[in-house]
């Protein structure tokens, strides 16, 4: 699993605070269960951060998904549920903080922008995405899809 959390300014810079790569602990038995734990694990850092600007800082910030499996997208936005009732409860509380707002948007991005990648596969034309938001302090996304919502 590969995580990159980063913030993102006004101008468009962004500084990366935490970076990730793990074995999953737990053995998947399908794509979308392993993509289920990535993004369940890379929801808890950032909300952890979220809490503490929100604290010390008083700033509210917008916490934002981006995945690059089509099938974990579906699954979050079009409300198709998962089969193994072992995995129910992880998907749950990214769908719970999605319709509560805690997760703004949701995206699914293109898997050869997908940054994250550099930590899990070595592959030259992937690493691309890592090195650039390393070089610019700047990151180019252009999604697939997401939902969009009225803001509150």
């Amino acid at each position: 699993m590969g995580i990159v959390v980063i913030t993102l300014n006004n101008c468009g810079i962004i500084n990366i605070i935490h970076w990730s790569s793990i074995k999953c602990q737990r053995i998947a038995r399908s794509v979308l269960i392993a993509e289920l734990f990535t993004i369940v694990y890379g929801f808890n850092i950032p909300s952890i951060f979220k809490d503490a600007a929100k604290a010390i800082f008083e700033r509210d910030l917008k916490l934002c998904l981006y995945t690059d499996s089509k099938l974990l997208y579906d699954s979050l936005i079009l409300l198709n549920s998962i089969t193994e009732k072992r995995f129910l409860i992880n998907f749950k509380v990214i769908r719970e903080a999605y319709k509560c707002r805690e997760v703004v948007k949701v995206f699914w991005i293109p898997g050869k922008q997908n940054p994250t990648d550099t930590l899990t596969k070595a592959t030259k034309e992937i690493s691309n995405a890592l090195n650039k938001i390393l070089e610019t302090n700047k990151i180019k996304l252009t999604p697939n899809a997401w939902v969009k919502r009225k803001e509150s």
